[in-house]
């Protein structure tokens, strides 16, 4: 199982040095997966770009707009998180918040269990 991190997921989508190289590594994974985490993360990361003023507001919901039609069109497989998941990436976000985690960090908190 292959699980992708949404930092991979936003240079996927918006144009960043890194967005090749991570392309051709997305296509070669016959099934790559998501979470219901990274569905938030991804689209706290555009809205992000959108108020630092890296892309337009009209890339931004053009960029979520193709990023779930990914998601509609089931080019990702979902991996499932139950409620104890979410509370550990709460719990990471508030111990780690004196120390400026960004969201888009919360899903490896809580994913780590599931690699156990």
């Amino acid at each position: 199982m292959a699980y992708i991190d949404t930092s991979a997921l936003v240079a996927y989508y918006c144009p960043e040095p890194m967005s090749d190289k991570i392309e051709r590594a997305l296509l070669s994974i016959a099934q790559p997966h998501i979470s219901y985490l990274t569905d938030v993360e991804i689209a706290s990361a555009i809205a992000r770009k959108i108020r630092c003023q890296e892309i337009s507001p009209s890339d931004g919901h053009r960029i979520i707009n193709f990023y779930r039609t990914h998601v509609d069109k089931r080019l990702y497989c979902w991996l499932p998180l139950d409620l104890n998941h979410f509370q550990m990436a709460r719990s990471c976000v508030c111990v780690r918040s004196c120390v400026s985690v960004a969201p888009s960090n919360c899903h490896q908190c809580a994913t780590c269990e599931l690699w156990i």
